[in-house]
């Protein structure tokens, strides 16, 4: 894991290159595009949910809170919905993440993913509200689907 230090030398990196090499296939980009276009009906089919994405951020860096920030890696795809007012009454705010695999490496993939929830849910998640700590997985890959789902996390198969 390469190291790296800001002018100031308080921020330090650890790249993470290796660990989604997926982000290296032009499928991962396709895939990526269309769950951009089509995220308030992911979330629907999802969550159940008529939410419309108040944000979407490509590739969230994760990182460790403190004073040594260590960068964890990217997340593919980082959305926030706000729902109206239902009268006087504020509704709350959702946040979670999206990540898309050309393929599925079940060891790697959930380990990663869970990473990043545990770090998102300390820092993003409770800026933006509710945090949904049961990402979806997007990905053309079936063979690990139900396994996938057996540990928590959401699937959506592409394209849909």
């Amino acid at each position: 894991m390469k190291k790296t230090k800001n002018k100031a030398g308080q921020l330090k990196l650890g790249l993470l290159s290796d660990l989604d090499s997926d982000i290296y296939v032009d499928l991962h980009d396709e895939i990526m595009i269309r769950v951009d276009s089509n995220l308030d009906q992911i979330l629907k089919r999802t969550f159940g949910s008529d939410w419309k994405p108040a944000s979407k951020t490509w590739e969230m860096p994760v990182t460790t809170n403190g004073r040594e920030k260590r960068l964890i890696g990217f997340a593919d795809l980082y959305w926030t919905v706000s729902l109206p007012p239902s009268g006087h009454i504020a509704q709350p705010k959702y946040s979670g993440i999206i990540e898309v695999k050309t393929r599925i490496r079940p060891g790697p993939d959930i380990r990663q993913v869970r990473a990043y929830t545990e770090f998102l849910s300390e820092t993003h998640f409770h800026e933006h509200g509710h945090c949904l700590k049961h990402p979806i997985f997007v990905s053309p890959d079936l063979r690990y689907e139900v396994l996938i789902k057996q540990q928590g996390f959401h699937f959506v198969q592409y394209p849909s």
